[in-house]
């Protein structure tokens, strides 16, 4: 990987158990665990999906939302140019 790929996990790439069709969209994964896979995986950023963000806010905050990414996406770099 170069420098200039940059992949971004959709929002159903880390959702799991997760589908459109359904009443509840929210995916059944805690959210530090699908930004912790998604950046082992070499994703370099992450897509959440709106009905997931409530929960999380509720159990992080936005600034533990923030943090959690900016870590994972700093240590994906990190790797990727060593």
């Amino acid at each position: 990987m170069t420098t200039e790929d940059r992949l971004l996990a959709t929002c159903w790439s880390s959702a799991g158990n997760a589908a459109s069709d359904r009443a509840d969209l929210r995916s059944p994964l805690p959210l530090r665990e699908r930004i912790e896979a998604v950046s082992a995986a070499g994703f370099r950023g992450f897509g959440l999906l709106s009905a997931d963000l409530p929960a999380a806010e509720v159990e992080y905050g936005l600034t533990g939302i923030r943090t959690m990414l900016a870590d994972s996406l700093r240590a994906n770099m990190n790797r990727s140019t060593q």
